[in-house]
């Protein structure tokens, strides 16, 4: 309607409060459910029972410290052109990868997945045997490469990173 204004109160006003800090408390209370899932699957998967056989980096082959830092530093471009792309002040980027990162992508939560990818790659590569995850963390590093390479393309380029 032309020319009439709603009657705004106290009361719808702290009732509006009201309500959208239940819906905070509500999204509040789905992510601390993830995080201590996560945390709980972490847990199970460091114990020490899972851990009687790992090798750590300075026990590994050249080969998987190759492809290893290959992927880091891979996985490092793409985080770094990530949080580029979001803090850019046109909003003109946006996160296509919505499967790992959600539908409201955000610096910490890339930092966060990232960290959790690479210590899954660490703890992989020092759980097998020596020389078996390199096929396909080469594979994976090839693949994050591509993803590098494509957000270069479209104006988030490799040098953000350094």
């Amino acid at each position: 309607m032309i020319g009439k204004k709603p009657k705004i109160t106290l009361l719808t006003f702290w009732d509006t409060i009201e309500q959208t800090l239940k819906h905070s408390q509500a999204d509040l209370l789905i992510s601390m459910k993830k995080a201590l899932s996560l945390c709980f699957i972490l847990l199970l998967g460091f114990s020490s029972n899972s851990q009687a056989e790992f090798r750590h980096f300075n026990e590994w082959t050249k080969k998987e410290k190759g492809v290893f830092l290959a992927y880091t530093t891979v996985a490092w471009i793409d985080h770094r052109q990530t949080q580029w792309a979001l803090d850019h002040p046109c909003e003109c980027y946006r996160e296509s990868n919505t499967l790992v990162y959600g539908s409201d992508p955000s610096r910490d939560k890339s930092l966060i997945i990232n960290a959790i990818a690479l210590s899954a790659v660490y703890w992989a590569v020092g759980t097998f045997e020596p020389d078996t995850s390199v096929p396909v963390l080469g594979t994976a590093t090839l693949v994050r490469f591509g993803v590098v390479i494509s957000n270069d393309n479209i104006g988030a380029s490799w040098q953000v990173a350094f």
